[in-house]
């Protein structure tokens, strides 16, 4: 299908030209941290590997804020963070406290998890183009404005109407596709932000406000934490916000965050409870009261314990290790793999293939890492768990490179569609939304962005019929 538009006209690209030299910096500054850590720490190759990594991630995401939408780099420093400095921090923090998740030796799991995430990362920023320029510039005159509002505002209105569905009818075969289209509300919100509507605040408070309780009343946080990102990363762009202040921001957020992961758990243990004593304080009051308390009531203990709470809540490298110890690829005379099931599940529908995966099958996950997890709690092995559990080492890594690589090509497509349309990169967040997931798998990603990329090309289809070309 033909979705090309007449080019827009595109702005001096300055902003991108001083991400990519402030990166040529960063990379300087890590190469020299990195001598420092060599020089005055005996730290093992794969750790401080792992401490550097984490370090330009970071450094690319902050410097990324305001010139670039930045899935990839986001994607990049979670992978880091979530499978190399978390795990580092349970061997170094909790282990000695026998707080540890991890089930395999430090260097038995670094010696793996450190190729395979460098060959992940290497695979989605190989660079495969000549040009430096990675999108298009968000530059909209007042006609674009105009379109932007009445999408905005139309966005908004279908996706209330679909969230009332999910939560009021169970329709066979759709469930996936009215998550998708109750999602269209926070693609909203990034038309409106860049719209002419005097009362867009209003309206992106009207989507926000709502989702906010509802998640904190469900306590799965994920979800709106990543939509609060990118409306953030889009305000950024447009306010062209300083690389300080969104230092100070995402820090102060980190804090946040911490405090966040250790009130959740006591939250979920109240709320979840199926003999709770008192039903006085539900939802959002019962949050904010133990927010609240664990504030007002941080010293040194409870600060280590938050600290630790948050360690073990970060770190996915806990399952990998699982993976790593039971080796189903060495140990077992397994000779097919749920990788070939999967790739069938995302080429075909379930109606032509029967016999198509399920997402977040926990035989799967019971299989590769031997956790008897009970039939109704569903978790995932990630990408290198995924790797490991189906190829062994060197196939993990090589797989963790090819699927990086793959990210990188859609990606890719998405940014260089973006310097004729624009509003692609409205659809980005939604488009990779589980790519952003450090304990997501090689299905459950692919399945979400192969068929949200389906549903965003009729969309453009549509917006053509109606606007004379896609908005």
């Amino acid at each position: 299908m033909n979705i090309a538009a007449p080019k827009y006209n595109i702005h001096p690209f300055s902003l991108q030209n001083a991400y990519f030299k402030s990166k040529k910096y960063l990379l300087l500054w890590t190469l020299i941290i990195g001598l420092l850590l060599v020089s005055f720490t005996n730290y093992p190759g794969v750790v401080t590997i792992s401490l550097l990594l984490t370090f330009y991630c970071f450094g690319e995401l902050i410097l990324a804020l305001g010139r670039i939408v930045p899935i990839k780099e986001i994607t990049a420093l979670l992978m880091v963070v979530q499978l190399l400095l978390a795990p580092y921090l349970d061997y170094t923090l909790l282990l000695p406290k026998k707080m540890s998740f991890m089930v395999v030796s430090q260097e038995t799991y670094f010696s793996f998890a450190v190729p395979a995430v460098l060959a992940f990362l290497i695979g989605m920023r190989l660079r495969l183009g000549r040009s430096k320029t990675m999108q298009g510039t968000m530059s909209f005159n007042e006609a674009d404005q105009k379109r932007n509002n009445k999408i905005g505002i139309s966005l908004i209105i279908i996706g209330y109407i679909f969230l009332l569905m999910q939560n009021a009818l169970v329709i066979p075969g759709l469930e996936f596709l009215i998550v998708v289209l109750a999602l269209l509300r926070f693609v909203g919100i990034f038309y409106l932000m860049n719209s002419n509507n005097r009362f867009s605040r209003v309206l992106i408070l009207a989507v926000v406000i709502p989702a906010t309780i509802s998640t904190v009343k469900g306590s799965v946080f994920i979800d709106l934490l990543i939509w609060f990102f990118f409306i953030y990363a889009f305000a950024a762009i447009k306010y062209r916000i300083k690389t300080t202040s969104t230092l100070i921001i995402v820090s102060s957020s980190m804090l946040f965050l911490m405090i966040l992961q250790s009130v959740k758990m006591d939250y979920r243990k109240i709320e979840w409870s199926k003999n709770r004593v008192t039903k006085k304080a539900t939802g959002v009051d019962l949050f904010t009261d133990i927010f609240s308390a664990s504030v007002k009531s941080i010293d040194k203990n409870s600060l280590w314990i938050m600290q630790a709470n948050f360690i073990k809540r970060l770190n996915q490298g806990f399952i990998v290790s699982y993976v790593l110890r039971k080796d189903i690829v060495n140990t077992t005379n397994k000779t097919d793999s749920y990788f070939s099931a999967e790739l069938l599940g995302v080429l075909m529908p379930r109606f032509i293939y029967a016999e198509k995966a399920t997402v977040g099958d926990n035989k799967k996950f019971r299989f590769l890492t031997g956790i008897p997890l009970v039939t109704s709690v569903a978790m995932n092995v990630g990408i290198l768990g995924d790797g490991f559990g189906n190829f062994g080492y060197t196939g993990g890594i090589l797989f963790c490179f090819g699927f990086g690589l793959f990210l990188n090509l859609a990606m890719g497509y998405c940014f260089t569609l973006s310097r004729t349309i624009t509003t692609v990169l409205f659809w980005m967040p939604l488009i990779f939304f589980y790519v952003m997931r450090a304990g997501n798998e090689f299905y459950i990603i692919t399945n979400w962005t192969v068929k949200v990329a389906l549903v965003v090309i009729v969309y453009y289809y549509i917006s053509k019929r109606i606007f004379g070309k896609p908005v």
